[in-house]
């Protein structure tokens, strides 16, 4: 929609979308993204602006404003790199910034590393200067570039390990990576992994990235919508269940993020509503704990506290330990101390659940915890009974399955309630990158022993 600069004013949709300023002879002088069109073209004729001298150049040239209207910031974000490679805008070129502008490498070798640089084909850095490499780009927003990474990664994983591994990497533990792209299949390995059936899956997996970030994933979507009902029609469900979930991530990644924020909360809000069910509970949970543990054969071990409170992950209540009685590898232990501490705070909110990661060890362990504090506390009335009464489960990685007290079988949830499984794996996934994080930045500040 052509519209000279000087009638703009109350015209601009409050959507994202791409804008290009345009000359008098109908060039595109500048093309940028906005999560809100209105906003961001507004701030151009504010008064209190403050643009470099090439801004203001290029503003005195404009004659004509025109835009895109898209559904999502992110879609916004890949059309605006699209086409700003396409017509090189002259002040695009002018104002570029290699500090800010952003492009995603992809290596030429048999499992592609995907990794982000602002000097394509320059310098890269020291793992990737010795490889050949195709870049997307140029992204203007590199925060968003990341997000977007790290959310396509959930659906199409790949590798970013350094070096080979004799076992499966954390990585694919949690589903981020195929394993055998990092395996050292020439050594005993831990895990058995058909190596040509996960490089076949990998290339698809990156060529689904491609084309996302080039702007076809409608093209992609089309493609997978016909791979999914192939599978289907050949009784391969869970092959058909995994691309659904696929574009189930795409449809909500290329949603309006205000959408995805209503759309994502009433999830939880059922996914809680059927954990209460489960647990047979006769009150709302409006608090869910997640416990991990994180270190290298025992040492500088450390442990993390995520909380989940009315179904959106609540960063101000996380808290971190330091491992302080338990000596060695030995993770149930460790589990039991961190809640046994946790249980003599009460000052911090008690959970209505709380959730571990691992099978019926781990289980056991928290709920011996439970019990040591309980037996300490039973001349406390006020914290003896909020702390009985909290529910403690477990979700095992591998089958993704839910472990209750009492029950021998555990519950398959990917059968029964995905909307259930994807709240607990949200919980389970951020504990794990919070006590990573936190070992990560212990282990850099300690002493080399």
């Amino acid at each position: 929609m052509p519209v000279h600069i000087e009638t703009i004013r109350g015209h601009v949709p409050s959507t994202p979308g791409v804008y290009f300023f345009k000359g008098a002879r109908g060039q595109i002088l500048y093309i940028g993204k906005a999560g809100n069109l209105k906003t961001r073209i507004r701030s151009y004729f504010a008064a209190s602006r403050d643009f470099g001298p090439a801004k203001e150049r290029m503003l005195k040239e404009a004659v004509t404003l025109e835009w895109q209207e898209l559904s999502s910031e992110i879609e916004a974000l890949i059309e605006e790199a699209r086409l700003i490679k396409k017509y090189r805008p002259r002040y695009n070129i002018l104002m570029r910034d290699d500090k800010n502008y952003l492009y995603v490498g992809f290596t030429k070798e048999r499992f592609p590393k995907v990794f982000l640089t602002h000097q394509p084909r320059q310098t890269l850095s020291r793992e990737f200067k010795d490889k050949k490499a195709t870049y997307i780009g140029p992204f203007t927003d590199a925060t968003s570039v990341k997000r977007i990474l790290k959310s396509l990664r959930k659906l199409f994983p790949y590798c970013t390990c350094k070096e080979l591994h004799t076992r499966l990497c954390q990585n694919a533990q949690i589903g981020l990576c195929l394993g055998a792209c990092c395996l050292n299949t020439a050594k005993p390995t831990y895990a058995t992994v058909d190596t040509n059936a996960a490089h076949t899956l990998y290339k698809q997996h990156v060529a689904s990235i491609q084309k996302i970030l080039s702007g076809n994933q409608k093209t992609l979507i089309r493609m997978l919508t016909k791979k999914m009902e192939t599978y289907s029609k050949d009784r391969a469900f869970e092959k058909a269940a995994s691309i659904r979930n696929q574009l189930w991530g795409l449809e909500h990644i290329f949603a309006h993020s205000l959408y995805i924020k209503q759309e994502h909360s009433l999830e939880n809000q059922k996914a809680l509503r059927k954990l209460e069910q489960i647990l047979r509970l006769t009150y709302p949970i409006a608090r869910i704990e997640g416990y991990d543990i994180s270190n290298i054969q025992g040492t500088d071990a450390v442990g993390s506290m995520v909380v989940c409170t009315d179904g959106v992950m609540d960063k101000n209540e996380y808290r971190k330990f330091r491992i302080k009685t338990v000596v060695g590898a030995n993770d149930p232990a460790m589990m039991q101390e961190i809640l046994m501490r946790r249980f003599n705070h009460p000052k911090w909110q008690y959970p209505e659940v709380i959730l571990i990661d691992g099978g019926v060890s781990q289980l056991n362990a928290a709920r011996w915890a439970q019990k040591k504090y309980l037996h300490q506390a039973v001349h406390n009335t006020n914290t003896w009974d909020t702390v009985a009464a909290i529910h403690i489960v477990s979700l095992a990685k591998r089958e993704e399955e839910l472990y209750l007290p009492g029950k021998i079988h555990p519950i398959a949830l990917k059968h029964t309630s995905t909307t259930l499984l994807h709240l607990l794996q949200q919980i389970r996934d951020e504990s794990h990158r919070f006590a990573i994080g936190f070992h990560r930045k212990l282990h850099r500040k300690l002493p080399l022993r």
